[in-house]
C-alpha cells in the first residue's frame, strides 16, 4: 500500500459513495401508502351486526347533517339575494 497522496487513488474506486441498503433522501413515502393495504384487508372482512348498525346509524345521521348545513347556505343565500334586491330598489329610486 502507497503512502502519501497516492493512496487516495487506489482506494476511492473501491469505496462505496453510499451504504448498500441505504435509501435515497429525496424519496419521501407518503402516510397513505401503508394505511391502503390495511383498508384493502380491512374491506375484505365480513362487517358484524353491531358494526353495521353502528356504520348505518353515522352515515344517516350525516345525511340529516348535510341537509341541514344545505338549509342554512340556502336560507343566507337567499337572505343576499334579498338583501342585495333591496339595494338596488333603493338605488334605483334615489335616481329619480
Amino acid at each position: 500500500m502507497r503512502r502519501g497522496s497516492d493512496a487516495l487513488p487506489d482506494r476511492g474506486p473501491a469505496a462505496s459513495a453510499v451504504p448498500d441498503g441505504a435509501r435515497p433522501a429525496t424519496t419521501s413515502v407518503s402516510p397513505e401508502r401503508p394505511a391502503r393495504p390495511a383498508a384493502r384487508e380491512q374491506g375484505r372482512r365480513p362487517v358484524g351486526p353491531a358494526a353495521a348498525e353502528v356504520l348505518r346509524a353515522a352515515h344517516g345521521q350525516a345525511g340529516h347533517e348535510n341537509a341541514a348545513a344545505a338549509k342554512r347556505r340556502r336560507a343566507a343565500e337567499a337572505a343576499q339575494r334579498r338583501a342585495l334586491a333591496r339595494a338596488q330598489t333603493r338605488a334605483r329610486h334615489r335616481g329619480r
